[in-house]
Order: structure tokens, then sequence, then C-alpha cells
């Protein structure tokens, strides 16, 4: 049900037949909580902030950074695996289109060439799955990046009402 998004069928089906109301929608996850993300951000922007003192700028990019560093690590991990996947790809095409250049194949060029297409169909799969949570973990370091800074700009208003 998770794969085809069958979890949100109910939502939607109670905003046709009705307004939709706070309690009809889900919690946050966890990893949203704009009070610890924030916590966390001001305890970065406080050692920036020190570098003031010593004449340098503060760096938001790198308080960003320290408080998302992991996911932008495993985000690079799957951007690599995803192009290491299209570089091995390529050589399996590669031995691929040799099998049809053999005037008269033997029979183990052909069953060679077999596990050869099944090796591109497993990497696409792979390609697809790499891709796809990549792009999910893109899209919620900037929904936490978002949070971090809009945190972080609030807690500025409050100081200076």
């Amino acid at each position: 049900a998770r794969i085809f998004f069958c979890w949100i069928d109910a939502l939607f089906w109670a905003g046709c037949r009705r307004e939709l109301y706070q309690e009809d929608l889900y919690a946050n996850p966890r990893e949203a909580d704009c009070e610890k993300l924030a916590n966390k951000f001001n305890t970065y922007w406080a050692i920036e902030e020190e570098k003031k003192k010593q004449g340098r700028k503060p760096n938001l990019s790198l308080v960003l950074f320290k408080c998302l560093w992991w996911r932008i690590l495993l985000q690079g991990i799957l951007f690599f695996l995803e192009e290491l996947c299209i570089v091995i790809q390529s050589v399996v095409l590669g031995y691929l289109t040799e099998y049809f250049t053999l005037q008269t194949p033997t029979e183990a060029e052909t069953r060679n060439a077999y596990l050869y297409a099944a090796a591109l169909v497993t990497l696409a799969f792979f390609m697809m799955v790499l891709h796809s949570n990549s792009y999910l973990i893109a899209q919620k370091i900037g929904m936490l990046a978002r949070i971090l800074c809009t945190g972080g700009v609030y807690r500025k208003a409050l100081e200076l009402s």
C-alpha cells in the first residue's frame, strides 16, 4: 500500500465529501520537529557568530551542513552508486552489442548474451530504486533546511521584538 500511495486515499475521499480539518491530517514526522531542529541550528549558529569577534563572516551554508551532514553524505553515496550503475550498464551494453556482431554465435556466447540482458534489466531496476530514494532524501534535505532557516529567522525576530 505504501508503494502505490494507497495510504492517502482516505484523506482524498474525506476531502471530496467534506471540508478537511486539522484532525484529518497526518502528524509531522519526528525528524521535522521544529523545536529540536531550531535548537540544533541555534547551537551551531552561536559558534558561527563567534567568528564575528575574530573578524570573519558567519557562514549559513556551513551551519546547514553541520545540521544535516549525515543526510547530505547519504545523498552523495546514493548519487555515486547511481552513477556507478550507469557506467556498469554501458559496459554491459557494450558486451551485449558484441554478441550481435558475431556471424555464428556459440551456445556459450548466447547464454552470456542472456546474462548480459538480465544484468541490464537488474541494473535498470537498481538505478530506479537508487534514483527514487536519492530524490526523496534530496526533498527531505530541502524541507529540513527550510525548517532550520525559518526557525532561525523566527527566533531572531522574537529576540528583536
